[in-house]
């Protein structure tokens, strides 16, 4: 069934004084209108800004985190032909306060942990993405990065009630076009309209529960002529009111109002996963998957994420149907006591 989730059309401050979320602000927009200054909720807040860049041969993920009592840098880059990522993470006890912007390209944000740097630089032509670390005591490569991805027409934001205390804002930004280029060592990669280069960005900001279970799907490319994102998310949200899927054509975003299910086998990853509601009936077929955990004492959460092909249909806000073919994205399954 649709949810009862309004849209929004001016902006509104995501939390009162006392840091709960505002019954003013739930709901979804086509851009992002929710000023997140979350306060209160001590070692609950969780503030994120994740990029992935993907093209026909290889990626960069770029994750920034602070969940109140840790900050986290992660700088991911897989070459499809190896499939081995290369991957540095740095770790900040304590977290990193308040450098994260309250809204999406608000401002800069410059991080740095255990030789893992990061810069994201906001101007009036796009988002600038400059990642960097290098070998540590003479093992591992040396990587740098730095790409350009387009300013978004329209975005999927969306507050998502989890609760009397709980509660979280997300801005999901699908198909943005990117260029530059990511040095590893002496090899040279280029991220161009050529590569289908296209960019995606989870904003995230709100208080969570302490265990959380999602499943995340993206993807982004051509059909017909035109540029197509889609977002979509299940698990988390049920229940609430709220969903977090929908998908962009050449920038205009069509909202799906129902949950989706995903269905996969947990134990084979590399099986074809189905994602059906009334409006989505698709295929995704993995083309490579790794996992990724961590634990420590009562704190933990593990990361399983596939890399592949989405195909099948879904009907925008028309009725019209659109059929994709092949398109590059990924889906995950995230496991989480924080």
């Amino acid at each position: 069934m649709p949810t009862a989730s309004p849209e929004l059309h001016s902006a509104v401050d995501l939390v009162d004084g006392d840091g709960r979320l505002r019954t003013d602000a739930i709901g979804w927009s086509r851009r992002p209108l929710h000023r997140c200054a979350l306060r209160g909720h001590a070692l609950r807040k969780k503030r994120w800004d994740y990029w992935c860049v993907t093209t026909r041969d290889h990626l960069l993920a770029v994750t920034l985190a602070d969940i109140d009592y840790l900050g986290l840098v992660v700088v991911t880059f897989l070459d499809y032909a190896t499939r081995t990522p290369i991957e540095r993470v740095g770790v900040v006890p304590g977290g990193f306060r308040s450098q994260f912007p309250d809204l999406p390209h608000a401002g800069d944000l410059h991080l740095a942990a255990l030789g893992v740097r990061v810069a994201i630089r906001e101007s009036e032509v796009g988002t600038r993405i400059e990642a960097a670390f290098d070998p540590v005591l003479g093992r591992g490569v040396r990587l740098r990065a730095e790409l350009l991805v387009e300013r978004p027409k329209e975005t999927l934001n969306v507050v998502v009630p989890l609760g009397d205390e709980h509660f979280q804002f997300t801005s999901k930004q699908a198909a943005l076009a990117a260029t530059g280029e990511v040095r590893v060592d002496d090899r040279v990669y280029l991220f161009d309209p050529e590569l289908e280069a296209f960019a995606c960005l989870d904003y995230g900001r709100g208080v969570w529960p302490y265990r959380t279970t999602w499943n995340w799907g993206s993807c982004a490319g051509r059909v017909s002529g035109r540029v197509v994102g889609l977002n979509l998310g299940g698990r988390w949200t049920d229940g609430t009111g709220a969903t977090e899927n929908g998908f962009v054509v050449d920038g205009v975003l069509h909202k799906i109002h129902e949950p989706v299910h995903f269905s996969y086998d947990p134990h084979h990853l590399e099986k074809p996963w189905r994602v059906r509601s009334a409006r989505v009936d698709l295929t995704f077929t993995p083309r490579y998957s790794r996992v990724a955990q961590g634990n420590v004492g009562l704190l933990g959460a593990r990361l399983r994420w596939c890399l592949g092909s989405w195909t099948g249909t879904l009907v925008d806000d028309r009725g019209s149907q659109l059929q994709l073919r092949s398109l590059l994205g990924f889906a995950e399954e995230v496991r989480a006591r924080w």
